[in-house]
């Protein structure tokens, strides 16, 4: 099974690869767009991605403090969080691996509590997002559609499918017997993940500090968008751009090739034409943001790490292999 999944994953990457070149060839022109992008325009991208993931590291610091207990020094935290991106970038899913062993080593935070933050951390954030690209699209532009039904509908369907996916699965959970002690102990520490998630969003005060400092996330990642976009001459409104976020950081919450290389672009490129952009303008954004946001997450990584950054890669790749 393992073989055939790599199998998948590398037949995935490179349909979308022999489609993205496919299309530049038989679009040359296209490809000229990119370079009318402003120098000024890529260091201010550059320095808000960096604020943003900064801004990204303390708001899961503070669902992993809720969740577990522990509250681990800032810096320590950026660490852990900035290494598992660049993990990420090169062996699928390896950086989460390495975040749950290090959060383990270094603060003591349980692979249980630490699984619990991710879920809840990923389920509110999704969440967020749907209930602010709802909001903005009713009070400006009601009428906007996607494709044949209206976005505000279809935003208003997915937000609800995503909210009840812990609930069912909580419910799911509990109707489920058996006596086997593997079995039992899988169930134990789902059904506590589910529970921390669906708890957490009860204290009031916890769930203010979430929404907050997740509308600044979303809005410095939105500005960065709004950059690219304009500079590749695509004028967006509001709820069209909070519509292309929502639904992209929706997407990119299941990965199938490392930082899922191909998939992304062919879907910056199917979102942007839907927004009244083109295939190639989305394609060369999500090139552009891809190669910027790597380098950033890269840089940061040696200077946080230095030297010691590539003996722990291969300590990744060792286990990720041991895990397969």
């Amino acid at each position: 099974m393992d073989k055939i999944k790599k199998i998948l994953k590398l037949a995935v990457f490179l349909l979308c690869a022999v489609y993205i070149v496919k299309y530049f060839y038989a679009n040359w022109d296209s490809l000229q767009i990119a370079f009318k992008i402003n120098k000024l325009m890529i260091a201010l991208i550059i320095l808000l991605s960096i604020t943003t993931l900064i801004t990204y590291a303390y708001r899961f610091k503070i669902i992993m403090h809720k969740c577990s207990g522990k509250n681990p020094p800032f810096w320590e935290w950026f660490k852990v969080i900035m290494l598992a991106r660049f993990y990420n970038l090169f062996f699928a899913q390896s950086g989460n691996i390495y975040r749950g062993v290090e959060l383990k080593r270094r603060f003591g935070i349980s692979y249980t509590d630490y699984v619990s933050a991710s879920v809840s951390f990923g389920w509110m954030d999704i969440c967020l997002d749907l209930i602010i690209t709802g909001a903005i699209i009713i009070l400006i532009r009601p009428e906007f559609k996607l494709g044949d039904f209206k976005a505000y509908q279809f935003v208003a369907l997915l937000l609800l499918v995503i909210i009840c996916l812990p609930i069912l699965a909580d419910l799911l959970l509990k109707r489920i017997s058996t006596n086997a002690s593997v079995l039992l102990w899988i169930k134990s520490k789902l059904s506590q993940v589910i529970t921390a998630t669906i708890s957490n969003i009860k204290d009031l005060s916890y769930l203010a500090k979430i929404v907050i400092w997740g509308l600044l996330v979303a809005a410095q990642t939105l500005i960065v968008y709004y950059i690219l976009f304009t500079s590749f001459e695509i004028k967006l409104d509001i709820p069209s751009l909070m519509l292309f976020y929502a639904l992209l950081k929706l997407s990119s919450a299941v990965i199938i090739t490392p930082g899922n290389i191909g998939i992304q672009e062919i879907a910056f490129g199917v979102l942007s034409t839907q927004i009244g952009g083109g295939m190639a303008q989305g394609i060369l954004i999500s090139a552009i943001s891809r190669v910027l946001g790597s380098s950033i997450i890269i840089i940061l990584a040696l200077i946080l790490s230095g030297s010691g950054l590539f003996f722990k890669r291969k300590n990744i790749t060792e286990i990720d292999d041991v895990k397969s």
